[in-house]
């Protein structure tokens, strides 16, 4: 059996039009949580921002109680860290000579135009 997890992984769905107001209340003084990343939607007037919350700094009430509080926040789900996908990203320069180069782009756009595709079936209705 699995360790019982360390932190809340949450999906806010928030309108667009006020998605700034949104950034001080994801990290209260009270709650321990990692940098919100933020995606668009199918709809343009909506995007998702992705909270992961530390278990113990709060109690998971109190940080939907304060999302909610916002005027833009449209519906804030929890999902099970357990049946998330992490992934770290990592920048780097890299020196190559001309014809690898050639080779890498042509490779970086077989992967981003998968990545395109794998997003838009991910993407979920909002409400």
């Amino acid at each position: 059996m699995s360790a019982a997890p360390r932190y809340h992984v949450l999906s806010v769905l928030v309108e667009n039009r006020r998605c700034a107001r949104t950034s001080p209340t994801c990290s209260p003084a009270a709650a321990t949580t990692s940098t919100p990343a933020v995606a668009p939607t199918d709809d343009e007037n909506f995007s998702r921002i992705t909270v992961v919350v530390d278990v113990e700094s709060a109690p998971l009430e109190q940080v939907v109680k304060q999302l909610n509080k916002l005027i833009n926040v449209i519906k804030i789900s929890e999902l099970d860290p357990r049946d998330s996908v992490e992934r770290e990203l990592m920048m780097l320069t890299v020196k190559a000579p001309r014809h690898a180069q050639r080779d890498t782009r042509a490779r970086r756009a077989v992967r981003r135009e998968r990545d395109r595709r794998g997003s838009r079936r991910a993407h979920h209705e909002p409400g």
